[in-house]
């Protein structure tokens, strides 16, 4: 796990408590999302000399990766934004 990911598990965790249980999945989700994400292209991403099928993997992969930070993660912000523009009572619930 990279550190910045680690920070803002850490920091979810030690704030889990003065927020919303439903915060709290969005924001479990949404970590693991990207969490998943992360890990996946780092680990195609130290392979060295693959083969053909590792290279049609690790294409299938980068690609699910591309795919998630393009509208997985994108979308799971923008609800956690809504949710939290709630909590602050800048938008009504």
């Amino acid at each position: 796990m990279s550190g910045e990911l680690w920070e803002t598990f850490a920091f979810i965790e030690r704030h889990r408590i003065f927020l919303p249980e439903s915060v709290c999945v969005l924001l479990d989700n949404h970590f693991s999302e990207l969490n998943k994400t992360v890990i996946t292209a780092g680990v195609f991403g130290s392979i060295q000399n693959p083969t053909g099928q590792t290279v049609g993997e690790m294409n299938a992969a980068f690609l699910k990766v591309f795919e998630t930070f393009e509208t997985s993660i994108p979308a799971a912000r923008k609800v956690l934004e809504a949710e939290f523009r709630k909590m602050l009572g800048v938008e009504p619930g």
